[in-house]
């Protein structure tokens, strides 16, 4: 606040700046003694110590004996009685109750600042003894009441040897500060107003005052100013005027006009008139030093001039001269000096509004003086306000008021100190209601609390009783209780009904009644170990039905009854899962059988299978463990056209001859639709193990008959024997069907003993898929092209679209290898749709370098595709290729299959404008009679004819043939592999129009062929 109001006294503040520091430390010194922080309290003391001293060094110049004058600098507001007193709080704040010897000195210091507080009370009772303590009474005031606080508690703490700091709840401490500093808030503002107001007042008197005597002065120069006027125009006009009788008249009617004299013009004295009770002659104040200095000055116009020496005088009145200039028309006069009495010209009628308030008038440093002469000088007057005096053509007078009796001052500021003790008195019983209240309420709270949980634990006793009848009358499985000689004591009405017996005929019963020797020695030690250790336990049991003697299966749960310590008997739950076990019995054989055969299924053949190899791991023996897989040959046709009936009926017919043919230990399972797993371990030889193979294909061969029908079948049978590297099932498994797989490739209605060659084929077919589906997905397959040459022309007129592929390290794969098994595992779909798509987009560059189309091999799988026509479309579109600059090649066998659908589809491929030629013409076409009505353009002689060409002469006539029936049905024929120029004469000679082999140009990737065709005289 004093930064914000910036006072120019003390007086003007409410609390300075040194005071303001010396509160807060108190505040954090009695923080830290609370909440047990050394450190703030030792802290808090010696700022109070050290202002104290600073205080103490300023007042009485010791800082400049010390050499320390930036001391001044500071404010050092306390006053010298207070300075000891702070001293004496500093010490107190820092002694620790806990100490013995430091309490003394608590007790000590407290008792003096309770002593000091009380005597500062005391003097506030006259008006003016506040200012031995402080600048005003309201800081004295409720410091001597703060200061009464402290020395009250630290002296009631230093009366208890073990100090224990208990505070309140943050909310009290919260209320108490929100209180304070509200209370102190209040004494602020309202002190500060009452000062304020005194001030504002006393300079509002004080510049009234100010002006008022100006306005006095003025009209005194005017009135010698007229005076002197008429003395002129009188003597202007030569009228006869009698100034001694004027000049008396002003001395009659001006009470503070003492004299006026005519001085010539060496400022010498004509005449003089004297007022009769003048206190000082004319001529006296005309002698004094500095009216004779004043006096040799040259005057042209009116002058003011007042004796320092005479206002310095406060017994006499002072005195005001003034000089009024004449002009030469009157006489030899030349001046007119006139002499008033300063106290009365400058207390006027004008009075202060406010009798405690005086005013002061300075005329220099040295010389101030009041007028008001019914208000004697003290020394304990408070400044409060100053104005400037401006006399008319003479000095500058400074007006100061001051506070000139402190009773209303003193009675307002004990009234606001009262004020402030009441809220602080206030606020700490506010608190202590509020912590009393709290306490209330928790105390309120902790008694609801025991009530509640009181009911609580009533209601949950009523509901465990409930609960504990209901365990026996209502729980749907049999509940009952045994003493400890194992009597039933207490049964519920499912255990009646579900062991077919009455309550009156159960109670004292031993559970031994339902059980059979067996189970009862089984169960009495864990019933007597229950009664012994108080465990609970659970188990199975076979109980006896006491009506019908049936057998049951109980689940049974056994709970000791422990009262006091003491097993007094047994509970004991019971639920009847006789179903659920036959349930998992049946389960348990269903997860190892084949639901239509009713043989074992794949996980229990794998199972027995481990145990035999385990088995003949451990214990080996002479005899051959042998795995036979067999598949039944022809019969999916059999279960499409006759239905799934007939092929579940003929299934059962095989597993019905198998097991009538087998022995143990053979082991027997049906693994997935017509396929059958056979092991045995009983034969000593292979001979003999053939012979038991071929046992079992003659014995499947025999027709089967369904209703009127006899269907015949035979089977292909892989087999394996266990050898010392096979480590499971699942490898001899394996085998077997590697086995049977070769067995159907050489004809069906065979057998084939497993070699590891076969497997290493079969692995090696497994990777390559793999890779090739990898190389498909990452689309790192490439195509590469070979041109096709006119003969006629000798120039390249198309190129052929090549499918090739490198595995990751650069190992090329033959397309005669991956080609098949694309085909045979579909993956020749999403193959040939990409080779299809990036020739159609490779095309635009081979037409601007003059190629006129490209040729793409179509697969069996694309062309009967259902939307084949569609994907064309879509390709086309999406590259933006017109159709004739693309030639689809298909197989022979492609075209014999579903002969009607591909001339429907190749009609459209015609109409559409898109080129279609037979690849491979002459190595499968078996009706020849087709070409005729086949919508293609174009045959490729197989490089088959080509290759001996030149020296076979039967190449040479089937080559012929080829294309004289191509020229009689109007095709282009090309000849594929060309490697000699021979066979570029012979081919020419036939009536061949077009050639493509290495004789012109191997395959080449895109930019290959394009610098090809740059450097080439073929285009």
């Amino acid at each position: 606040m004093n930064a914000i109001v910036e006072p120019q006294s003390l007086f003007e503040r409410m609390l300075s700046n040194n005071s303001s520091l010396i509160c807060i430390a108190i505040s954090v010194a009695t923080a830290g003694l609370l909440f047990k922080y050394r450190f703030f309290q030792w802290l808090g003391s010696g700022v109070i110590i050290v202002a104290a001293l600073h205080s103490l060094l300023v007042n009485t110049s010791l800082h400049d004996i010390l050499f320390m004058p930036w001391l001044a600098e500071y404010e050092a507001a306390l006053y010298p009685p207070m300075i000891l007193l702070f001293i004496v709080l500093g010490v107190m704040l820092a002694m620790n109750p806990k100490h013995p010897i430091q309490r003394i000195w608590m007790r000590v210091t407290s008792a003096l600042v309770t002593l000091a507080a009380i005597i500062m009370l005391v003097i506030h009772i006259n008006p003016n003894g506040f200012m031995l303590l402080g600048p005003h009474p309201d800081i004295t005031s409720v410091a001597a009441v703060l200061l009464l606080l402290l020395g009250v508690s630290y002296s009631l703490l230093s009366q208890q040897e073990r100090f224990v700091s208990v505070l309140p709840s943050k909310q009290a401490m919260t209320i108490g500060f929100i209180a304070v500093c509200l209370t102190s808030a209040a004494w602020y503002f309202m002190g500060y107003s009452s000062l304020k107001e005194i001030q504002q007042q006393a300079e509002r008197e004080v510049e009234r005052l100010a002006n008022a005597r100006s306005t006095m002065a003025m009209v005194n120069i005017q009135l010698m100013r007229r005076m002197t006027e008429r003395w002129e125009l009188a003597a202007a006009n030569n009228f006869e005027f009698d100034r001694r009788s004027d000049v008396q008249a002003y001395l009659r009617d001006i009470p503070h006009l003492l004299s006026l004299s005519a001085l010539d013009t060496s400022k010498q004295t004509l005449w003089t008139e004297d007022r009769p009770d003048s206190h000082i002659p004319s001529l006296e104040v005309m002698a004094m030093p500095q009216v004779q200095n004043w006096l040799v000055q040259h005057h042209i116009d009116i002058n003011f001039i007042i004796p320092e020496l005479q206002f310095m005088q406060s017994e006499t009145p002072a005195v005001a001269v003034m000089i009024l200039p004449i002009a030469d028309v009157v006489d030899d006069m030349r001046y007119l000096l006139a002499v008033f009495n300063l106290n009365q010209m400058m207390n006027p009628a004008t009075r202060l509004t406010n009798d405690k308030i005086k005013v002061y008038t300075r005329l220099s440093e040295q010389a101030e003086r009041s007028f008001e002469d019914d208000k004697p000088t003290h020394a304990n007057e408070l400044a409060l306000a100053s104005a400037i005096l401006t006399i008319p053509h003479g000095p500058e007078l400074e007006l100061n008021a001051t506070l000139y009796n402190f009773e209303e001052l003193s009675y307002s500021g004990n009234l606001r100190t009262a004020i402030v003790s009441l809220g602080l008195l206030f606020s700490l019983a506010f608190v202590l209601m509020f912590e009393q209240n709290r306490e209330l309420r928790h105390h309120s709270h902790k008694v609801a609390l025991t009530q509640r949980r009181l009911r609580k634990q009533r209601q949950e006793l009523s509901i465990n009783e409930q609960r504990y009848r209901s365990l026996f009358s209502q729980h749907p499985d049999p509940v009952f209780s045994l003493d400890c000689n194992g009597k039933f004591t207490h049964v519920n009405d499912a255990f009646c009904e579900q062991v077919e017996v009455d309550r009156e005929q159960l109670l004292d019963m031993h559970f031994q009644e339902f059980l059979d020797d067996g189970e009862f020695a089984r169960i009495l030690p864990i019933f007597t170990g229950i009664i012994q250790t108080g465990q609970s336990q659970r188990y199975e049991a076979e109980v006896i039905t006491y009506r019908t003697k049936s057998i049951k299966i109980f689940d049974i749960t056994n709970l000791p009854i422990i009262i006091g310590g003491d097993v007094l008997g047994t509970f004991g739950i019971g639920r009847d899962i006789t179903q659920i076990k036959e349930q998992e019995e049946q389960l348990s054989y269903q997860a190892r059988h084949d639901n239509l055969t009713g043989l074992s299924n794949r996980a229990a053949f794998e199972s027995d299978l481990t145990q035999l190899i385990q088995q003949q791991q451990t214990a080996p023996s002479e005899q051959l463990l042998a795995v036979l897989f067999i598949d039944i040959d022809g019969f999916k046709p059999v279960n499409d056209s006759l239905g799934l009936r007939v092929g579940d009926e003929i299934l059962q017919q095989v597993a019905a001859r198998l097991q009538k043919h087998i022995k143990q230990p053979d082991i027997l399972a049906r693994f997935s639709g017509d396929e059958f797993v056979m092991a045995t371990n009983r034969c000593e030889s292979i001979p003999q193990l053939e012979e038991l193979v071929a046992h079992v294909l003659d014995f499947i061969d025999e027709p089967y008959t369904v209703g009127n029908q006899k269907i015949y079948l035979t089977a292909s049978i892989g087999v394996t024997i266990y050898k010392p590297t096979n480590k499971d099932a699942m490898s001899l498994i394996q085998q077997a069907d590697v086995a049977m797989a070769q067995a159907k490739q050489q004809g069906r209605n065979h057998w084939q003993f497993y070699t590891q060659q076969r497997q290493s084929m079969s692995a090696s077919d497994i990777i390559l898929r793999s890779q090739l589906q990898q190389a498909i997905d990452n689309e790192s397959l490439k195509l590469f092209y070979q041109p096709i040459i006119d003969f006629t022309s000798g120039k390249i007129v198309s190129v052929e679209a090549l499918m090739r592929w490198s595995l990751e390290d650069s190992t090329a794969i033959s397309p005669v290898e991956f080609i098949p098994l694309a085909e045979a595992t579909g993956q020749i779909i999403p193959a040939g749709a990409w080779a299809l798509k990036q020739a159609c987009t490779d095309m635009k560059k081979l037409h601007a370098a003059g190629i006129q189309r490209v040729a793409v091999n179509l697969s069996a799988l694309q062309f009967h595709r259902a939307n084949f026509f569609e994907q064309i479309e879509q390709v086309l579109n999406e590259t933006q290729t017109p159709p004739d600059h693309l030639e689809l090649e298909l197989t022979e066998s492609i075209l014999m299959e579903n002969t009607n659908n591909a001339i429907s589809v190749l009609q459209r491929l015609r109409e559409r404008g898109i080129r279609v030629a037979i690849d491979d013409f002459g190595t499968g076409f078996s009706g020849l009679s087709y070409l005729k009505t086949l919508p293609v353009t174009k045959l490729k002689i197989d490089r088959a004819f080509i290759k001996e060409l030149e020296h076979s002469s039967s190449d040479q006539a089937i080559t012929q043939g080829i294309i004289n029936m191509a020229q009689q049905v109007g095709l282009e024929v090309i000849a594929e592999g060309v490697e000699t120029t021979d066979q570029i004469t012979l081919l020419k000679k036939f009536g061949c129009g077009y050639g493509q082999g290495f004789y012109f140009a191997r395959p080449m990737p895109l930019a290959d062929l394009l610098i090809f065709l740059q450097n080439s005289d073929l285009i």
